[in-house]
């Protein structure tokens, strides 16, 4: 059980609310092929707390949980894949 996620009253355990998912759109540089698409895309989705809504050549639409990653987190594993944010 992921402690960070419940609170434990008693001998009962509760699941805590979950904040609400931050969104944002990042501009991405030095895609160029569907190939790209699929690299960032991978990239992302390895991130814990990260659900994607669209990547496409020069952009990504997503939601995170702030609990869990930063957007700076977020655009470090996109410069890691080899590309570059606008």
């Amino acid at each position: 059980m992921d402690a960070g996620r419940y609170s434990k009253t008693g001998t009962h355990f509760h699941r805590k609310t979950r904040l609400a998912m931050e969104h944002t759109t990042l501009t991405i540089g030095g895609m160029s092929c569907q190939h790209c698409v699929r690299a960032v895309r991978e990239a992302l989705t390895e991130l814990p707390g990260v659900e994607l809504a669209h990547v496409d050549v020069g952009s990504a639409e997503l939601s995170y949980d702030p609990e869990l990653q930063s957007v700076n987190q977020i655009k470090a594993a996109v410069v890691d894949a080899g590309y570059t944010i606008a």
